[in-house]
């Protein structure tokens, strides 16, 4: 009697190991699922924060070229305001000397 009760200790001390060794392999599996969702969940953070400055970046980009064409236009027009005083300065220069010319000759 004794040794069939050893036998059914034995019987039970091994099929309570094996699912014991399954239990902790479904543990280890749920949480190496647990990690992989936790990991494609940052990602996915991640992946629409840096969306998130691109369009932040193109929008500033855009602006920017506006602004630089606002002072394109801006600089030529000050280019040719300085075209027709330095032309006005040489037509009054020469108007000037003819002045001087003629005050002389007279």
């Amino acid at each position: 009697m004794d040794m069939v009760l050893e036998q059914h200790e034995r019987d039970f001390l091994k099929a309570y190991r094996k699912h014991m060794i399954s239990v902790q392999q479904e543990l280890q599996d749920l949480k190496s699922k647990g990690t992989d969702a936790e990991l494609q969940l940052r990602q996915e953070q991640k992946i629409k924060h840096l969306e998130t400055e691109i369009r932040l970046f193109k929008d500033q980009c855009i602006a920017i070229m506006n602004q630089v064409t606002t002072q394109t236009k801006h600089l030529k027009q000050l280019q040719m305001q300085w075209l027709e005083i330095t032309d006005n300065v040489a037509f009054l220069d020469s108007s000037c000397l003819e002045s001087r010319v003629e005050k002389y000759n007279l």
